[in-house]
């Protein structure tokens, strides 16, 4: 007897974990791979492997504090260049504005000619042993669905600023050397 209500119970649980799966929640989330991740091919034609190389590289060391340290491998001959970062989430408490949560992420810069490849993915919230995936907060038992929601859109933001200024700077059109003679 006690089963039978134990099962009963569990239904509806598990019902309602799977349909916070298939919610939008504001980051892209990748079904097969179970988890929140960013990818694009970028097409930019007319420039060099080498060169959006350089240009991630650069970029990385301006728009990242302390960017090359955050680099954990780069290999100009492959084109790939990998770094983790964080960032913290803000939140109003009793009127004042103050942390919510540390976002830790991954990403990933690969480059062929003519086009370039970034991932961000593994997105953990905390620090060190303590960190859990993200995507923990998509199960109602492990986090209320709004504050859930309301944080994957933070992410998103930051995100897409990362984004945006790579892609900015990996498609800004070569200077052209003026002869001083």
């Amino acid at each position: 007897m006690k089963s039978i209500i134990f099962m009963v119970l569990l239904i509806p649980v598990i019902i309602v974990s799977k349909a916070q799966v298939n919610m939008d929640w504001g980051m892209p989330y990748n079904t097969e791979k179970k988890l929140f991740i960013y990818e694009e091919v970028v097409p930019v034609a007319g420039i060099k492997k080498e060169e959006l190389y350089k240009r991630a590289y650069n970029w990385v060391s301006i728009y990242y504090v302390s960017g090359l340290k955050k680099i954990f491998e780069k290999d100009s001959i492959q084109g790939i260049i990998k770094l983790n970062d964080r960032f913290t989430l803000m939140k109003i408490y009793k009127g004042q504005k103050i942390n919510d949560v540390i976002i830790n992420y991954r990403l990933e810069i690969s480059f062929k000619d003519g086009k370039f490849r970034y991932q961000i993915f593994k997105f953990y919230n905390g620090v060190d042993a303590m960190a859990q995936p993200i995507e923990r907060w998509m199960i109602p038992v492990n986090s209320d669905p709004e504050i859930a929601k309301q944080r994957y859109t933070n992410i998103d933001i930051e995100i897409q600023k990362a984004i945006t200024s790579l892609k900015k700077s990996l498609k800004a059109p070569i200077p052209i050397k003026k002869d001083d003679w």
